[in-house]
This record gives C-alpha cells, structure tokens and sequence, in this order.
C-alpha cells in the first residue's frame, strides 16, 4: 500500500492483495463495453492480438476464444501473474514506456494505462507503428468524476463525505500525473499518429450503493487511506464511506469511459 501516488506510476499496486478484488470489478463494470467495441473492429480467426495491461487476463482470453488456433493473443502488463494460463496466450512482462513494441499485430489493445503515463501521447505513437496495414488499435481510458456526482444519499453526512472522496480522489490521481482530459483528446492524437476511420465512444450510467463501481470506490478506500486522507477527507470519512458505498439509496453518476478506435491504412 503506498503512502503517496508517484507521478507517471500506477496508482494502485498490482502486487498487493486486493489487486485481484479490483480487476475483477474492473471486469464487472468495462467488459460489457469493451468487447462489445472489439467486436466491432472485425476481430476474427487468425488476428494477431496484443493486449496492453491486461490486468487478470479477462480480455485477453476473450480475445484467444475469438481469434482461435490460428490466431494469436500476446497479453503483458507490468503484473502478469494475475493472467491465467492459455494454450493461445503469451504471457509476457513488458513495460510500454521503455520495451520496444514485440512484434506487429492486427489488433492493440489498451485499457486503462495511457491516461497514467506522461508520455503517453509518444507511446501511442510506438503503438500505432506495431499495427500491421489494416490492423486496428483501441484505447479506452476514465474521462473523470464529475462535479456533483451524487445523486441521492442516505444522509446528509453521507453525501458530503462522497463529494469530499470525489474531490480527494481526483487529486490524488493528479499528484500521480493521471491526465482525465487525455480520454476526449485521444481522437485528435489518432488522427495526428497517421490513423484512418477514428472513431469514439463513450459510457455514463448510474452507480447505486452495493454495485460494482461503488464497490470499486469503497475498495479505492482501502487502498489509498493516506493519500486520500492527505487530500482532504475528514477525520471519519473513511468509516462513513465504508458503510455509504454498500448502501442502495447512495446513487451516483458513474466514471465516464470513452474508447477510440483507429486503423492503419493497408
């Protein structure tokens, strides 16, 4: 658990304990979306697929059972231990900042990591030169919270803690050099990096106390105690979001994901 984010790293520790927790609500709340947008760039027997922080391999499996025999699925991320076995998986520890791209592929895919990364905007660069012609690379990565995310609380207390934990959060993502305008601004950077047919989506529901993304919020809790007490949450706070984020008349406006797709020329 650390005692404070480190700009251009990670947030969150992927070798801690509850690691697992939370790429499983990840999972919960994304993958809906996810493969439903890949289903949509064409993926199909024999693709070349490489995953980017695939976290506990959800993804990627989705991807071996698609691609199939003839196909292939490289799936990395600074923790791959958490990727479970495939016959169609390599599974590879690769760091996107310094390792060369290991190969070409006819899909990239990457969740949730440039928006870490100062350098992102090169790294999509690198990324774009790994596709082979006609291969297609999509990016989805959080827009933010939004000002005056709680709808309805169980109590007024409640409801100041949650907008104390929303301001907190946000800044402790800005300590860690998490960029939130980098989602909107990523079709502009498609298109400057040479790719055709950009296009991009976006997701915003309803998160009520007891669903996966509060349950992400409570377990955000856990993990970041002292950054988030450190920017701002109330002597207290902790113990009342605990109780608020499991309750289902605490409703809030979700993180938004926006994911852009884009193809190089064949």
């Amino acid at each position: 658990m650390r005692a404070a984010p480190v700009h251009g790293e990670y947030v969150f520790d992927n070798a801690n304990e509850k690691a697992a927790e939370q790429f499983r609500l990840l999972c919960d709340i994304l993958n809906a979306h996810t493969v439903g947008v890949l289903r949509e760039t064409g993926v199909t027997s024999g693709w070349r697929c490489w995953d980017i922080g695939a976290g506990n391999g959800n993804i990627a499996h989705w991807l071996a059972t698609t691609v199939g025999p003839t196909g292939s699925v490289l799936a990395t991320d600074l923790e791959p231990h958490h990727i479970p076995p495939h016959d169609c998986i390599e599974i590879r520890r690769h760091d996107i900042r310094v390792d060369a791209p290991p190969g070409t592929f006819d899909l990239i895919h990457v969740r949730l990591v440039l928006m870490h990364l100062p350098e992102r905007e090169a790294v999509l660069r690198q990324l774009t030169s790994a596709l082979a012609p006609g291969g297609v690379l999509v990016v989805s990565d959080w827009d933010g919270p939004q000002e005056d995310f709680v709808i309805t609380a169980p109590t007024v207390e409640a409801a100041a803690a949650v907008s104390r934990f929303g301001d907190a959060m946000h800044a402790v993502a800005g300590l860690a050099g998490i960029d939130f305008s980098w989602a909107r601004r990523t079709p502009a950077v498609f298109h400057a990096a040479g790719l055709s047919d950009v296009w991009s989506t976006g997701i915003g529901e309803i998160w009520p106390g007891g669903s996966p993304g509060c349950a992400l919020f409570r377990l955000h809790t856990l993990l970041l105690p002292g950054p988030l007490t450190a920017a701002g949450l109330a002597p207290g706070d902790l113990d009342t979001l605990g109780e608020a984020f499991t309750r289902p008349d605490l409703r809030l406006w979700s993180l938004r994901i926006y994911t852009t797709t884009g193809r190089l020329a064949a």
